[in-house]
Order: structure tokens, then sequence, then C-alpha cells
């Protein structure tokens, strides 16, 4: 039996995707780096920026990424700092009211 080298191990090489899922408290953020709006909002790139700064710059301060970026113990962190919170809360209300 001859057994060629070439197709014996040839890899099976499958797209594998992975979104990372926000928790509810922080969906209001995901909508709102979906938007151009933020560019324009001062508040909105100061908010982001807070969430982790090293991340925030690490992904050309784009938003998008930052959220998919961002690590569990991070906006567990996020989540415990009521000032933060409310920011966010009053960002989406602004947006909303765009």
């Amino acid at each position: 039996m001859i057994i060629k080298a070439s197709y014996s191990n040839t890899p099976v090489w499958h797209d594998v995707h992975v979104h990372s899922i926000l928790p509810e408290e922080l969906r209001p953020l995901e909508e709102i780096a979906h938007n151009l709006w933020w560019v324009w909002s001062e508040e909105a790139k100061e908010i982001f920026e807070l969430l982790d700064y090293e991340e925030y710059e690490k992904c050309g301060k784009n938003p998008v990424a930052l959220l998919q970026n961002l690590r569990t113990e991070k906006t567990e962190e996020i989540m415990k700092n009521a000032d933060l919170m409310a920011r966010i809360g009053r960002l989406h209300q602004s947006y909303k009211n765009y």
C-alpha cells in the first residue's frame, strides 16, 4: 500500500466566527458605537476611553472593536462603577434624543 504524503495530512480548515455578547447594562454603548454619532460626541469618546484606555488605543480608538475586546472582568468592573453607569445612561439618552 502506497500513501501519498501530500494527501495524508492535509488540514481541513473551517471558519470560526466569534462574537462577544455584552451584558444588557452595556448594550447602549454597542448601539452608540455602531452609529457615527459618537464621532461628534466628546462625551461618548471620553466614555469609550474610560472603559479601557489601553484597549481603546490598541483598537485605534474604534469603539466597536473596543467593546468586542473587553474582558469579562473589565465589564464587571464597569458595571460596579455607579458614576460611570450613570454617565452611560445620560449618554444613551442624549443619543436617543438626537
